[in-house]
């Protein structure tokens, strides 16, 4: 009884503790909305009525950016100091949309496109937010045009913006972005190359007697430098550790090699990269067994250092996405907790 009686007490002092930690958060946010739109006037200072904001948008024939952003997050500060101090990229953005700030933890009110009321934190659930940046891009008409889950260095960005420019072709010549990119890009195109008569690459035989999850990762063998670095951060020793807890399968993008995937689908790696609709690369996506079929829990096409990959990790292989959907929330409790012991915390190592 007076074990308990003690960590009761312990409760008791904790929670002013985090009254006061809250409170702390609340007043960074605030700044960080301040700091936003003075260091970037061109920012839509918007009332959150989407609707509204759309057709003022439409009425200048732009479209509009819902960016979900948090404080103190690594990628969200390279977006602006290293993207939005591209006067060319800048330019782009203001001609065709206007860009809104959501915070994902923030209360301001949101009246979304169906005229349902809620608040920021509530429509980054609903959109399912699991990275910031998180941008999301509608044209004039109100639809969708491209959703980008991370960060884009700028040179990428830069591309994206010309892919959704107004008025382009590129769509109905590129399935997707990621053959724009590359297309534009300086490495090698081998979707020519049909010669590859080895046998399939059985990755259902494979994982048949396997329990681990599965990690795909979607990468490319040529002049990827983003795929560089990913390769030299997973190969830190505490990564390995982590991924040594998952079956992992590399996909080729440009490769033509016959495979049969863990769902027992005969293809080829370029072919299935573009059924799973992968929009950048490196991508990984999560799949877990249930009911003896496969089904991707998670999936990351952003640019992520050490931290955050690991928590991506650890996030997949606990089955942390059962209990925190939305994976921002894990992030923090994991920060919190690595600080309650007083352990280094460093995002962007």
């Amino acid at each position: 009884m007076a074990f308990d009686l003690r960590r009761v007490l312990a409760l008791f002092c904790l929670l002013p503790i985090l009254s006061v930690l809250s409170m702390v958060q609340a007043n960074t946010d605030q700044q960080t909305e301040k700091n936003i739109y003075w260091e970037y006037p061109w920012f839509k200072q918007s009332f959150l009525d989407l609707s509204e904001d759309l057709a003022d948008a439409a009425d200048q024939n732009k479209g509009i950016i819902l960016y979900f952003h948090q404080a103190g997050c690594p990628y969200c500060k390279k977006l602006l100091n290293d993207n939005f101090k591209h006067p060319q990229i800048v330019a782009k953005l203001r001609k065709q949309f206007d860009f809104i700030a959501i915070n994902i933890w923030g209360d301001r009110q949101v009246v979304d496109f169906s005229g349902n009321e809620s608040t920021e934190k509530k429509l980054a659930e609903a959109e399912k937010v699991m990275f910031t940046p998180t941008l999301l891009f509608y044209n004039a008409q109100g639809k969708r045009v491209f959703r980008l889950n991370g960060y884009y260095p700028p040179q990428k960005f830069d591309r994206l913006l010309d892919y959704l420019a107004p008025g382009m072709d590129q769509k109905k010549n590129y399935a997707s972005f990621l053959q724009y990119y590359r297309h534009f890009s300086k490495a090698s195109d081998h979707s020519v190359d049909v010669t590859d008569q080895r046998p399939p690459l059985d990755y259902q035989k494979r994982l048949r007697k396997s329990n681990k999850p599965v990690m795909l990762l979607f990468t490319s063998a040529d002049h990827c430098s983003e795929c560089r670095e990913f390769d030299a951060i997973s190969k830190r020793s505490l990564l390995q550790q982590s991924l040594a807890k998952f079956e992992r399968i590399t996909i080729d993008i440009n490769s033509p090699r016959a495979i049969i995937t863990p769902q027992g689908k005969k293809t080829t790696m370029r072919q299935w990269a573009m059924q799973m609709g992968v929009q950048s690369i490196p991508a990984q996506v999560f799949l877990v067994r249930e009911n003896q079929q496969w089904r991707e829990v998670f999936r990351n096409e952003s640019y992520l250092r050490g931290f955050h990959f690991q928590t991506v990790l650890q996030y997949v292989a606990d089955q942390q996405y059962r209990q925190y959907p939305q994976f921002q929330r894990y992030v923090r409790e994991r920060i919190a907790e690595a600080q309650q012991q007083q352990q280094p915390v460093d995002l962007w190592k």
